[in-house]
């Protein structure tokens, strides 16, 4: 089964918002992005979007959001999907509020679908390019390479030492979890970014003990 957030993306994309990135492609066909570029610094932030922002904070950035879960949603959620919540880095950061965001509403280049609070504080941030189009992550970076490129190539720019998981129907996840960053990729090209505070050592073996059950 896939995980939450990529079936809940794609139900998404097929509700409409494969429509309105028609239309956004449309609008900006011939037209050249002068948005600034993004850096993404792992275990921090991707320029302004940054770990142990408030609600209220983020939404000056990049908006209000359209829908906010409790924990307990997105637990009955991953159990529907037969996915052990326990080997999902995102249970551990101990959230209490799920927010998401939309394109509609997201004025700037942050291709923001969801994140998870606790004590109102950003804890853990998915950055997604299946509802946001090409011109809008262009501009996105992680060192000197387009964050939404080939994963091979970002993956020798942050380093050998990941661990990898599988997830059906997808490349798979390979998690930086001692820097704070995770990548998700299909078809060789990164299309999740998965942001949270590094784990130490320790930490990130007794979880991969988790995830590979």
């Amino acid at each position: 089964m896939k995980t939450f957030y990529f079936s809940w993306i794609k139900r998404k994309a097929s509700r409409g918002f494969a429509l309105l990135m028609c239309i956004c492609m449309f609008v900006c066909a011939g037209c050249q992005s002068t948005s600034q570029t993004l850096r993404i610094k792992p275990g921090k932030r991707m320029k302004s979007v940054k770990l142990g922002l408030s609600p209220k904070q983020m939404a000056t950035i990049i908006g209000q959001p359209v829908a906010v879960r409790q924990p307990k949603d997105v637990v009955e959620n991953y159990l529907m999907l037969d996915i052990n919540p326990d080997t999902r880095l995102l249970m551990h950061s101990e959230f209490d509020k799920q927010m998401e965001y939309s394109p509609l509403n997201n004025r700037k280049d942050y291709p923001v679908f969801t994140v998870y609070y606790k004590n109102d504080k950003a804890v853990y941030i998915i950055f997604s390019s299946y509802i946001y189009p090409l011109h809008r992550l262009e501009n996105i970076y992680i060192k000197k390479h387009m964050a939404f490129g080939n994963i091979a190539t970002l993956l020798n720019a942050i380093g050998e030492n990941y661990e990898y998981a599988p997830i059906n129907n997808y490349d798979g996840e390979y998690l930086y979890l001692q820097k704070g960053i995770s990548l998700i990729s299909e078809n060789d090209l990164v299309r999740a970014i998965h942001l949270y505070r590094p784990l130490k050592k320790n930490e990130a073996i007794e979880f991969m003990k988790l995830r590979r059950q």
